[in-house]
């Protein structure tokens, strides 16, 4: 009596079957699954139970796995909670997927000529209408490998990724973004969208704002005003360090609005001319397209060195620095950065152009880049996280980045609790609204603060992994848990007392099915290995 079955007239594909089924469905929910799959026992009962606390619920997603036709489940994949950004670099809803039957309704259910990614057009568009969408983070569902089936062989079906790259398509023409959607190469079911978009910007420097994420680049510059504050402390060898950062930021600084401000910290005399000396000096050993006198009056124009009268840290340092600036949008930068590389896409790409078009969403908070480790080149940072005991650890700390991470989340945009200040863009006006960084917490935690703070406010933090920021990092390698001194002690506790409700839950972009290894979020399952684990199982 609870099995309904219609015998279609015309033979359709998946899309139209589809549709056909919503056409029997009566309850107020609709669960979607494929017919070779398997649901966990307990799948339906867990969504009912998020129903239940969660009457507002529209659109409901879990963890899955992979089962062979053996009935060995692998591959499990412990997603995060919403996070907008993903969802543009890939489908990572997936199964199960639960819609409340009236929002499937509102949207024309499946559309016909999407085959294959049918499940992703339909979430892409019924995001744009709700905002209540929630995660169970439970492998509720086994996606069966057989031969032939896109579990088993990604490049099985090259229709399904063609037919994502048209919904993503779709999706900037519906959302009025002046954008084109194509396929990350060599990486299936990956997409990226390159905005063509006009020299002037958006009116009064906002970006239409997207609910999805992907890989971002614009094919023109916006030439909204940017200070770039670069923080420095430590006098060795700061001479060339800076140096070769201006060389590395020469392109930028001829750009309309554009100001570099170096914030110096102490009482140490500050040379500006031993830096002008060696860019003039590679300037004439290389072969570039600017001479030493254009660099020279560039630097002149461009270039601020601010001072305040006390000794301040790093957080200190930042604030004078914002506070010293002119432009809309400020990007913060470590003055170790050695290099800035763009990774998998073949395309020049712009960095600073694609995190300030990003900042200016209205609901995104800041932007970083990945942050790598110059001599090992691993990756230092992908966004900072917490677990429920209040550690605190960086995203996909010590891999090489050559890995894709975790499901793919290096080769593009996704969402984090925080971003390190070593990399990061945001708005003026948003860095005022929400007070600055806190100068009374520990340098290493000023970041994470910053980032809870944005999301206190409603605000989003994005990192961008293709775009890898070299940087020489003090906390890397080092145990940052550890305190100096008796005001450190103090100062930390301050952090902890702070943040002690939300640091107490799991971080909604990691996942509670993982743990850290020390201060690194490495993506390992929540599991005991040990040998007499192993031995039992």
């Amino acid at each position: 009596s609870r099995i309904r079955v219609l015998h279609r007239v015309q033979t359709g594909h998946i899309s139209a079957a589809s549709n056909s089924a919503l056409s029997l469905a009566t309850g107020d929910f609709v669960a979607l699954l494929d017919h070779d799959d398997l649901l966990d026992r307990f799948a339906l009962l867990e969504n009912a139970r998020l129903i239940n606390e969660k009457p507002k619920a529209e659109i409901i997603y879990s963890d899955e796995d992979k089962i062979n036709q053996r009935g060995l489940c692998y591959e499990p994949f412990m997603k995060p909670d919403w996070s907008p950004e993903l969802l543009l670099l890939q489908m990572y809803t997936g199964h199960l997927s639960v819609y409340k039957k009236e929002l499937i309704d509102k949207v024309g259910g499946f559309r016909q000529g999407y085959e294959g990614s049918q499940d992703y057009d339909l979430m892409l568009r019924a995001s744009e209408r709700t905002q209540e969408i929630h995660h169970i983070p439970k492998v509720l569902y086994h996606w069966r490998t057989i031969e032939g089936s896109t579990a088993a062989d990604p490049s099985a079906k090259e229709y399904a990724y063609v037919a994502g790259q048209k919904a993503l398509q779709d999706a900037m023409d519906r959302r009025g973004l002046p954008a084109r959607a194509s396929r990350i190469p060599r990486v299936h079911g990956m997409y990226s969208v390159d905005y063509e978009a006009a020299r002037d910007g958006p009116e009064d420097g906002e970006i239409v704002s997207l609910s999805g994420t992907y890989h971002v680049s614009f094919s023109e510059s916006f030439t909204l005003p940017v200070s770039v504050v670069v923080p420095i402390t430590d006098s060795a060898g700061q001479p060339k360090r800076l140096a070769d950062l201006l060389l590395l930021l020469m392109p930028h600084l001829n750009r309309p609005d554009m100001e570099l401000l170096l914030v110096i910290s102490g009482k140490k005399r500050f040379d500006l001319s031993e830096i002008r000396a060696h860019i003039a000096g590679h300037l004439r050993d290389e072969s570039c397209a600017i001479s030493p006198e254009e660099a020279g009056k560039l630097f002149e124009s461009t270039v601020k060195v601010v001072r305040p009268r006390e000794e301040l840290g790093i957080a200190g340092l930042i604030n004078f620095g914002v506070r010293s600036s002119g432009a809309d949008f400020v990007c913060l930068l470590d003055d170790s950065t050695s290099e800035i590389k763009h990774r998998v896409y073949g395309r020049a790409g712009d960095w600073l152009d694609q995190m300030v078009s990003y900042a200016g969403h209205k609901e995104i908070g800041a932007v970083g880049g990945l942050i790598v480790d110059p001599e090992e080149y691993v990756v230092i940072s992908a966004g900072r996280a917490f677990c429920g005991d209040g550690a605190v650890a960086d995203l996909h700390q010590g891999e090489s980045i050559e890995s894709a991470g975790y499901f793919a989340r290096l080769f593009g945009s996704s969402n984090c609790t925080a971003l390190r200040l070593g990399c990061l863009v945001t708005k003026r006006s948003v860095f005022d609204e929400i007070g600055g960084l806190d100068e009374e917490i520990p340098d290493d935690l000023v970041d994470l603060d910053y980032g809870l703070r944005l999301r206190a406010k409603g605000r989003r933090s994005v990192v961008l992994s293709q775009y890898h920021f070299l940087q020489r990092d003090p906390f890397f390698a080092e145990n940052t848990n550890s305190a100096d001194g008796h005001s450190n002690d103090l100062a930390r506790q301050r952090f902890f007392q702070k943040w002690s409700a939300e640091l107490h839950e799991y971080d909604p972009f990691y996942s509670p099915n993982l743990r850290f290894v020390g201060n690194c979020a490495k993506y390992q399952l929540d599991v005991d290995l040990s040998e007499e684990t192993l031995a039992s199982s």
